[in-house]
């Protein structure tokens, strides 16, 4: 398995930023992003980090994905739990299709802000 951390910022100017953490079975770092982003919602800089890192993932050969996200509303989106706002369905449709295809055993789970620091510095 691996274990991914995603997390989004939202800036007073109307930037965001998303950013996330890759790590192995052992915890030991495999990859980290940041990315600037235009005038965005916060939601949307979430929903963008988990196509990045599911994305990424799946483009070099890791199938079995835990996907954690500070974001509950994120997680029930990509769950299927909660209707998507209609500017968030195409990247949270992109993020479904790559989950469906092939053999990915991809889960969705919530934690904790203080959790998910490491993600959060890399959102900014």
């Amino acid at each position: 398995w691996i274990k991914v951390n995603i997390d989004g910022s939202s800036f007073n100017d109307g930037r965001t930023g998303a950013g996330g953490i890759v790590r192995d079975h052992e915890a030991k770092l495999v990859m980290a992003f940041s990315q600037q982003l235009d005038i965005e919602t916060n939601n949307y800089s979430e929903a963008k980090a988990a196509w990045f890192e599911v994305h990424w993932c799946l483009s070099n050969g890791y199938f079995n994905i835990i996907l954690e996200c500070d974001s509950m509303l994120i997680i029930h989106m990509l769950q299927g739990k909660t209707n998507i706002p209609w500017h968030l369905q195409p990247i949270v449709k992109q993020v479904k299709k790559m989950v469906e295809q092939g053999n990915n055993n991809i889960k969705f789970s919530h934690c904790f802000r203080e959790g998910n620091q490491v993600a959060d510095v890399m959102a900014k």
